[in-house]
């Protein structure tokens, strides 16, 4: 699964890397690739974990960072669903949940910059449009 963030967050993709092949474990990870190209890998604890460090307006940032990419996860998922799926009930759940999560990622991008994180990316990193 991909994500392009598109708001100038250091984080410019996801992917979900099925880890169950492993012996040690039986988690998905996400892998986030960072605007030099190289990967990073967090699974779901790390994350929960970054975002219990933080508060206020670092917290909110994060927060929606971090939802966002969670919506296109579950936006990459429905569409995957729309075309394999078996079930009509299946395809109908899969887009409507597509149909919500365009919504909340709209929301949330609109906040992003409402808040100013934006414009704070973008003076933190010129390369950022």
């Amino acid at each position: 699964m991909s994500l392009v963030l598109g708001i100038g967050v250091g984080v410019v993709g996801t992917r979900v890397v099925d880890k169950s092949n492993s012996a040690a474990t039986d988690k998905a990870e996400l892998v986030e690739t960072n605007s030099d190209g190289s990967d990073q890998v967090k699974t779901f604890a790390e994350n929960m974990k970054v975002l219990r460090s933080k508060q206020g307006k670092e917290f909110d940032k994060e927060f929606i960072t971090l939802m966002m990419g969670s919506s296109q996860d579950a936006i990459t998922m429905a569409s995957f669903a729309s075309e394999q799926a078996d079930k009509k009930e299946v395809k109908a759940f899969a887009d409507s949940t597509r149909e919500t999560q365009i919504d909340n990622i709209n929301q949330l991008k609109s906040w992003y910059s409402e808040w100013g994180f934006l414009l704070e990316d973008q003076e933190n990193n010129p390369d950022i449009h």
